[in-house]
Protein backbone atom coordinates (compact mmCIF):
# COMPACT_ATOMS: atom_id res chain seq x y z
CA UNK A 1 0.00 0.00 0.00
CA UNK A 2 3.05 2.20 0.66
CA UNK A 3 4.85 1.77 -2.44
CA UNK A 4 1.49 2.41 -4.66
CA UNK A 5 0.69 5.87 -2.35
CA UNK A 6 4.03 6.76 -2.98
CA UNK A 7 4.28 5.55 -7.01
CA UNK A 8 0.25 7.77 -7.16
CA UNK A 9 1.45 11.11 -5.42
CA UNK A 10 4.87 11.13 -7.15
CA UNK A 11 3.02 9.94 -10.15
CA UNK A 12 0.87 13.15 -9.79
CA UNK A 13 3.88 15.45 -9.08
CA UNK A 14 5.76 14.33 -12.62
CA UNK A 15 2.45 15.02 -14.63
CA UNK A 16 2.38 18.56 -13.04
CA UNK A 17 6.17 19.12 -13.57
CA UNK A 18 5.36 17.93 -17.23
CA UNK A 19 2.61 20.25 -17.94
CA UNK A 20 5.03 23.15 -16.22
CA UNK A 21 7.74 21.96 -19.01
CA UNK A 22 5.60 22.37 -21.96
CA UNK A 23 4.25 26.04 -20.49
CA UNK A 24 7.98 26.97 -20.21
CA UNK A 25 8.83 25.77 -23.50
CA UNK A 26 6.10 27.49 -25.20
CA UNK A 27 7.00 30.47 -23.63
CA UNK A 28 11.16 30.34 -24.12
CA UNK A 29 10.05 29.46 -27.67
CA UNK A 30 7.85 32.34 -28.29
CA UNK A 31 9.91 34.49 -26.76
CA UNK A 32 13.41 33.98 -28.43
CA UNK A 33 12.69 31.54 -31.34
CA UNK A 34 13.60 27.90 -32.27
CA UNK A 35 16.47 27.94 -31.04
CA UNK A 36 15.56 29.04 -27.22
CA UNK A 37 17.93 26.63 -25.87
CA UNK A 38 20.43 27.61 -27.25
CA UNK A 39 21.13 30.74 -24.88
CA UNK A 40 22.52 31.62 -21.91
CA UNK A 41 18.56 31.72 -20.13
CA UNK A 42 17.50 28.85 -21.88
CA UNK A 43 20.33 26.54 -20.59
CA UNK A 44 19.68 27.52 -17.06
CA UNK A 45 15.94 26.45 -17.69
CA UNK A 46 16.81 23.10 -19.05
CA UNK A 47 18.69 22.56 -15.88
CA UNK A 48 16.67 23.76 -13.57
CA UNK A 49 13.85 22.05 -14.89
CA UNK A 50 15.86 18.66 -15.19
CA UNK A 51 17.40 19.04 -11.71
CA UNK A 52 13.46 19.54 -10.40
CA UNK A 53 12.77 15.98 -12.56
CA UNK A 54 15.41 14.34 -10.93
CA UNK A 55 13.91 15.26 -7.34
CA UNK A 56 11.13 13.76 -8.49
CA UNK A 57 12.34 10.71 -9.69
CA UNK A 58 14.10 10.27 -6.65
CA UNK A 59 17.64 10.78 -8.20
CA UNK A 60 20.66 11.84 -5.77
CA UNK A 61 23.23 13.35 -7.66
CA UNK A 62 26.63 12.75 -6.46
CA UNK A 63 29.44 15.08 -8.72
CA UNK A 64 33.12 13.94 -8.63
CA UNK A 65 36.04 15.45 -10.29
CA UNK A 66 35.84 18.89 -12.41
CA UNK A 67 33.79 19.51 -15.30
CA UNK A 68 35.76 21.07 -18.57
CA UNK A 69 35.42 24.75 -18.24
CA UNK A 70 35.95 25.42 -21.87
CA UNK A 71 33.26 25.16 -24.71
CA UNK A 72 32.97 23.29 -26.22
CA UNK A 73 33.49 19.67 -25.40
CA UNK A 74 32.31 16.59 -26.71
CA UNK A 75 31.67 14.52 -23.74
CA UNK A 76 31.68 10.85 -23.47
CA UNK A 77 29.68 8.52 -20.99
CA UNK A 78 28.67 5.14 -20.41
CA UNK A 79 25.02 4.75 -20.85
CA UNK A 80 22.53 2.97 -18.51
CA UNK A 81 19.19 4.12 -18.51
CA UNK A 82 17.32 7.13 -20.03
CA UNK A 83 17.59 8.44 -16.57
CA UNK A 84 21.01 9.42 -17.86
CA UNK A 85 20.39 12.48 -19.66
CA UNK A 86 17.93 13.75 -16.43
CA UNK A 87 21.17 13.34 -14.32
CA UNK A 88 23.82 14.81 -16.92
CA UNK A 89 21.06 17.43 -17.86
CA UNK A 90 21.01 18.49 -14.58
CA UNK A 91 24.40 19.11 -14.25
CA UNK A 92 25.71 20.25 -17.26
CA UNK A 93 24.85 22.72 -19.70
CA UNK A 94 24.87 20.49 -23.31
CA UNK A 95 22.87 18.99 -25.71
CA UNK A 96 22.41 14.97 -26.56
CA UNK A 97 22.44 12.74 -29.27
CA UNK A 98 19.79 10.11 -28.44
CA UNK A 99 18.03 7.30 -30.89
CA UNK A 100 15.42 8.10 -32.95
CA UNK A 101 12.80 6.13 -30.99
CA UNK A 102 12.91 8.74 -27.98
CA UNK A 103 11.88 11.83 -30.39
CA UNK A 104 8.67 9.20 -30.75
CA UNK A 105 8.03 8.99 -26.94
CA UNK A 106 4.55 10.21 -25.91
CA UNK A 107 4.24 13.62 -24.21
CA UNK A 108 8.28 14.44 -23.40
CA UNK A 109 9.56 13.28 -26.91
CA UNK A 110 8.47 16.74 -28.31
CA UNK A 111 9.99 18.27 -24.94
CA UNK A 112 13.04 16.73 -26.03
CA UNK A 113 13.44 17.24 -29.74
CA UNK A 114 12.94 21.27 -28.27
CA UNK A 115 15.07 21.46 -26.13
CA UNK A 116 17.96 20.82 -29.00
CA UNK A 117 18.57 17.04 -29.16
CA UNK A 118 19.59 15.15 -31.92
CA UNK A 119 18.66 11.61 -33.42
CA UNK A 120 20.30 8.64 -34.93
CA UNK A 121 18.42 6.65 -36.74
CA UNK A 122 20.62 3.51 -36.48
CA UNK A 123 18.42 1.53 -38.93
CA UNK A 124 19.60 3.63 -41.82
CA UNK A 125 23.42 3.33 -43.08
CA UNK A 126 24.17 6.29 -43.55
CA UNK A 127 22.89 7.29 -40.02
CA UNK A 128 26.81 7.25 -38.62
CA UNK A 129 27.80 9.88 -41.33
CA UNK A 130 24.41 11.98 -41.15
CA UNK A 131 25.33 12.15 -37.09
CA UNK A 132 29.07 13.12 -37.22
CA UNK A 133 27.61 15.91 -39.76
CA UNK A 134 25.04 16.81 -37.23
CA UNK A 135 27.26 16.98 -34.12
CA UNK A 136 30.45 18.91 -36.19
CA UNK A 137 28.16 21.70 -37.14
CA UNK A 138 26.74 21.68 -33.40
CA UNK A 139 30.61 21.96 -31.97
CA UNK A 140 31.10 24.65 -34.46
CA UNK A 141 28.66 26.62 -33.01
CA UNK A 142 29.77 26.37 -29.63
CA UNK A 143 27.74 24.14 -27.88
CA UNK A 144 29.15 21.25 -25.96
CA UNK A 145 27.16 17.87 -26.48
CA UNK A 146 26.87 14.02 -24.82
CA UNK A 147 27.56 11.03 -26.74
CA UNK A 148 26.82 7.62 -25.73
CA UNK A 149 29.33 5.15 -27.48
CA UNK A 150 28.31 1.99 -26.33
CA UNK A 151 25.53 2.45 -28.52
CA UNK A 152 22.90 0.84 -26.31
CA UNK A 153 22.15 1.02 -22.47
CA UNK A 154 23.95 -1.95 -20.13
CA UNK A 155 22.69 -3.11 -16.72
CA UNK A 156 25.97 -0.93 -15.14
CA UNK A 157 27.96 -4.27 -14.13
CA UNK A 158 29.96 -3.52 -17.47
CA UNK A 159 30.96 -1.40 -20.33
CA UNK A 160 30.57 -2.12 -24.03
CA UNK A 161 32.75 -1.36 -26.64
CA UNK A 162 32.97 1.96 -27.80
CA UNK A 163 31.93 2.69 -30.73
CA UNK A 164 34.48 5.05 -32.86
CA UNK A 165 32.36 7.11 -35.51
CA UNK A 166 30.82 9.61 -33.59
CA UNK A 167 34.53 10.34 -32.16
CA UNK A 168 35.18 11.86 -35.84
CA UNK A 169 33.48 14.79 -34.91
CA UNK A 170 35.77 15.90 -32.33
CA UNK A 171 38.40 15.36 -34.61
CA UNK A 172 37.27 17.52 -37.36
CA UNK A 173 36.09 20.18 -34.52
CA UNK A 174 38.96 20.22 -32.88
CA UNK A 175 37.53 20.14 -29.51
CA UNK A 176 37.80 19.47 -26.22
CA UNK A 177 36.44 15.89 -24.76
CA UNK A 178 35.81 14.40 -21.54
CA UNK A 179 34.60 11.40 -20.65
CA UNK A 180 32.01 11.14 -17.72
CA UNK A 181 31.10 7.81 -15.66
CA UNK A 182 27.61 7.07 -14.29
CA UNK A 183 26.60 4.79 -11.74
CA UNK A 184 23.99 4.29 -10.07
CA UNK A 185 23.72 2.75 -6.06
CA UNK A 186 20.62 1.96 -3.74
CA UNK A 187 20.96 0.76 0.12
CA UNK A 188 25.19 0.89 -0.98
CA UNK A 189 24.57 -1.55 -3.89
CA UNK A 190 24.43 -1.58 -7.73
CA UNK A 191 20.64 -0.62 -8.56
CA UNK A 192 18.63 -3.10 -10.45
CA UNK A 193 15.93 -0.94 -11.09
CA UNK A 194 17.37 2.03 -12.90
CA UNK A 195 18.96 0.14 -15.77
CA UNK A 196 16.84 0.55 -19.17
CA UNK A 197 17.88 -2.79 -20.83
CA UNK A 198 16.51 -5.59 -23.42
CA UNK A 199 12.63 -5.09 -24.05
CA UNK A 200 11.58 -2.60 -21.35
CA UNK A 201 9.00 0.09 -22.20
CA UNK A 202 9.10 3.36 -20.85
CA UNK A 203 5.69 3.18 -18.84
CA UNK A 204 7.11 -0.22 -17.46
CA UNK A 205 10.08 1.28 -16.11
CA UNK A 206 8.70 4.76 -14.86
CA UNK A 207 6.27 3.17 -12.80
CA UNK A 208 9.20 0.85 -11.05
CA UNK A 209 11.20 3.92 -10.68
CA UNK A 210 8.52 5.74 -9.05
CA UNK A 211 7.62 2.99 -7.00
CA UNK A 212 11.14 2.77 -5.56
CA UNK A 213 12.74 4.63 -3.24
CA UNK A 214 15.71 7.34 -3.82
CA UNK A 215 18.50 6.26 -5.67
CA UNK A 216 22.06 7.65 -5.79
CA UNK A 217 23.46 8.80 -9.26
CA UNK A 218 26.89 9.51 -9.36
CA UNK A 219 28.50 11.48 -12.05
CA UNK A 220 32.44 11.30 -12.38
CA UNK A 221 34.37 13.50 -14.21
CA UNK A 222 37.81 12.17 -16.16
CA UNK A 223 40.63 13.77 -17.94
CA UNK A 224 40.15 16.46 -20.36
CA UNK A 225 41.94 15.70 -23.80
CA UNK A 226 42.19 17.66 -26.64
CA UNK A 227 41.04 15.21 -30.17
CA UNK A 228 43.42 16.85 -32.60
CA UNK A 229 46.35 14.32 -33.23
CA UNK A 230 44.53 11.59 -32.25
CA UNK A 231 42.52 8.60 -34.57
CA UNK A 232 39.02 7.86 -33.47
CA UNK A 233 40.15 4.38 -32.93
CA UNK A 234 42.66 5.40 -30.44
CA UNK A 235 39.63 8.39 -28.65
CA UNK A 236 37.67 5.14 -28.25
CA UNK A 237 39.87 3.06 -26.55
CA UNK A 238 41.39 5.87 -24.35
CA UNK A 239 37.60 6.67 -23.60
CA UNK A 240 36.37 3.15 -22.81
CA UNK A 241 39.70 2.28 -20.54
CA UNK A 242 39.40 5.83 -18.57
CA UNK A 243 35.45 5.17 -17.96
CA UNK A 244 36.00 1.46 -17.26
CA UNK A 245 39.03 2.72 -14.54
CA UNK A 246 36.49 5.43 -12.77
CA UNK A 247 33.94 2.57 -12.65
CA UNK A 248 36.56 0.38 -11.30
CA UNK A 249 35.44 -2.15 -14.00
CA UNK A 250 37.18 -4.81 -15.62
CA UNK A 251 36.70 -3.35 -19.44
CA UNK A 252 34.83 -5.11 -22.24
CA UNK A 253 37.30 -6.35 -25.71
CA UNK A 254 37.58 -2.67 -27.57
CA UNK A 255 35.82 -3.11 -30.92
CA UNK A 256 38.21 -1.86 -33.73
Amino acid sequence: MLVLTRCLLRGSVLCLHVAAGWMTYLYMRCCFGQQWFKRKSGQRVIKFWTRCLGNILGLRIRVRGCQATRTPTLYIANHISWLDIVALSATIESRFIAKIEVKNWPVVGKLVCGAGTLFIDRSRRSAAKQAVSDLVDVLSSRDSVVVFPEGTTTTGFHVKPFHGGLFQAAIDSCVLTQVVALSYQRNGEVDLISPFVADDTLPRHLFRILAQAKTEVTIQFGAVTPAKGQSRREMAASSHRQICSLLDLAPDAQAA
